[in-house]
């Protein structure tokens, strides 16, 4: 399989894996997410992607988790919301790490 069409899809994988973070928080807490927060997902999770798949360091994960919880402790207001963002926060770390170790894998097998 080409190396390319992986990363490819993998990368769109990151963009559309905020659909289910969204959904997730709409069911579980009635949180709608706002535009800043739908970006700022997508472009961690391509980073996360980006970095381990290209580098194989994990150690991203714990960078945009300080960033992230440096950025919501500035905001954190009601401690409900500072919950819900910690939750989408690690949902999409997971998804992101899951569709970069997927992909990893498959690139190396194919």
């Amino acid at each position: 399989m080409n190396i390319w069409l992986i990363h490819i899809v993998g990368i769109i994988a990151c963009a559309f894996a905020g659909v289910f973070v969204h959904i997730f928080l709409r069911l579980l807490f009635k949180h709608k997410s706002g535009k800043d927060s739908v970006w700022i997902g997508i472009l961690e999770r391509i980073l996360i992607y980006t970095v381990i798949t290209l580098s194989g360091e994990y150690s991203i994960v714990g960078w945009v988790l300080g960033a992230k919880a440096v950025a919501r402790f500035a905001r954190a207001q009601d401690q409900s919301q500072s919950g819900i963002y910690f939750i989408g926060t690690l949902l999409s770390l997971l998804l992101g790490l899951a569709i970069a170790i997927s992909a990893k894998f498959i690139a190396t097998t194919a």
